[in-house]
């Protein structure tokens, strides 16, 4: 991507913005991070849960049997109460993260710092523009061709994380499948009597169903299918803007600051239309994910 000319970069009205964006966008980081790990616990500590209870209460129901090693464990009273304080572990686990997740709400802190640095990033773009043409036409022609990569590199970000959502999303339909087969698989072989099939029983009788769930939680809580749409819609909106980018370097070449900044708008429109989007999956992936 072009450089921006240093008088510009150096200027306090850009500089400013430049550090405020900055600090957003470190927000907005630490937050995701936080959010995402503390919905992948809560997400895996239920699903835990879920399974060691299962596996405990098939365990109070079994009878001892040295030929069925699994049976026989899971029979045994020391197993019993491991399992049993595995399950209160998740229990508390699950619990700890879901009231930081609704008492803390960092989704929503996320989403804020987000739109603030994205934001910021369409105020530097303006700004480096308004700056340029204050310093005279060979500044401003400068920012007009960085203006012109920007949108390329919107473009190329929009392409890359609708590809990026949609195979996501894609890895969890395939997932969320093979486990619900195997959920299947193992009550289809309930009428069996076999040491193995007493293990598939237990195992993946107990455990799938769990982790279907998990899967589910997981894919509504990302959105990646509703955000690989948006993103994708607005990747189309911004290589049809291109087609009118001759104008707008017209404009540049001819010093119309006016002009310029009038085509930059409609850049800036559709970009502000992704991430509100973006926000508003957000808050109904939430919803979603609070009622799986």
């Amino acid at each position: 991507m072009t450089d921006l000319p240093p008088d510009i970069t150096n200027d306090p009205r850009y500089r400013r913005v430049h550090d405020e964006r900055e600090r957003s966008a470190a927000e907005a980081r630490g937050s995701q991070a936080f959010h995402l790990r503390t919905t992948r616990i809560f997400i895996l500590a239920t699903a835990a849960a879920a399974i060691t209870g299962g596996l405990l209460l098939y365990g109070i129901e079994a009878k001892a049997d040295p030929s069925r090693w699994l049976v026989d464990q899971l029979a045994n009273g020391t197993v019993k109460i491991t399992l049993a304080v595995v399950q209160g572990l998740c229990l508390a686990a699950a619990a700890g993260s879901g009231y930081i997740l609704g008492a803390r709400d960092p989704r929503k802190r996320w989403i804020e710092a987000r739109l603030r640095a994205e934001e910021g990033r369409l105020l530097l773009a303006s700004r480096a523009l308004t700056i340029g043409h204050a310093l005279g036409p060979d500044a401003f022609r400068k920012a007009g061709a960085w203006f012109a990569d920007f949108i390329e590199e919107q473009r190329g970000h929009l392409d890359a994380s609708a590809r990026r959502r949609d195979r996501s999303a894609l890895r969890l339909v395939f997932l969320g499948a093979i486990l619900a087969g195997l959920a299947a698989l193992a009550g289809g072989l309930a009428g069996i009597d076999q040491s193995f099939v007493v293990v598939l029983l237990a195992v993946f009788g107990v455990s799938a169903p769990a982790l279907v769930a998990a899967v589910e939680s997981w894919g509504k809580a990302a959105a990646d299918a509703k955000r690989a749409e948006l993103h994708a819609g607005s990747w189309s909106a911004l290589s049809a803007l291109l087609d009118d980018l001759p104008a707008f370097e017209a404009a540049v070449q001819a010093n119309d600051l006016g002009a310029a900044t009038a085509f930059a708008e409609r850049v800036f429109e559709v970009l502000r239309r992704d991430h509100a989007g973006f926000a508003a999956v957000q808050g109904e992936a939430v919803v979603a994910a609070a009622n799986v």
